[in-house]
């Protein structure tokens, strides 16, 4: 952005010079560490839902805001990896994020079916898509307020 209003003020007696859009706006250190993040809470929201009892320490005492909780952070974690900076991929990006952690709530209940003490419950998925939801519109906000504090 800086380097796009350099070249905007650039007078006609500078010599010509090619412009160069912008990489995408990031949190200082790019969407790795974000991807490295949502790869490591991929996996362990996946061990904890095929073990047979979430130990107690993570336990919110209610199966539905686990869920929930779950889902909110792989989706705002998920939204944060693979942001664009502007234009109609930022919807794209957003509505894949969504369907691939709905998707992948549906391989958890699926799988849940198959483990010893868990069973494979509809209103999981409906705590599902709740996460999903509140997840990216915490990743909406937080992507404005990151865009609007650097101008």
């Amino acid at each position: 952005m800086i380097r796009d209003k350099a070249v905007q003020r650039m007078t006609n007696s500078q010599a010509p010079t090619t412009t160069v859009a912008s990489p995408a706006p990031t949190t200082g250190f790019g969407p790795w560490p974000w991807r490295g993040l949502l790869a490591v809470l991929t996996a362990v929201v996946f061990w904890l839902a095929v073990m047979p009892a979430p130990p107690r320490e993570i336990d919110t005492g209610w199966d539905k805001l686990n869920h929930v909780t779950a889902f909110l952070v792989l989706t705002f974690c998920g939204v944060w990896a693979h942001r664009r900076r502007k234009g109609p991929n930022r919807l794209r990006v957003g509505v894949r994020v969504a369907l691939g952690a709905m998707a992948f709530g549906a391989l958890i209940e699926g799988v849940q079916a198959f483990v010893p003490g868990r069973s494979s419950d509809g209103a999981d998925l409906v705590a599902d898509a709740l996460g999903v939801l509140l997840g990216g519109l915490a990743a909406w906000g937080a992507t404005a307020w990151w865009h609007h504090r650097r101008r």
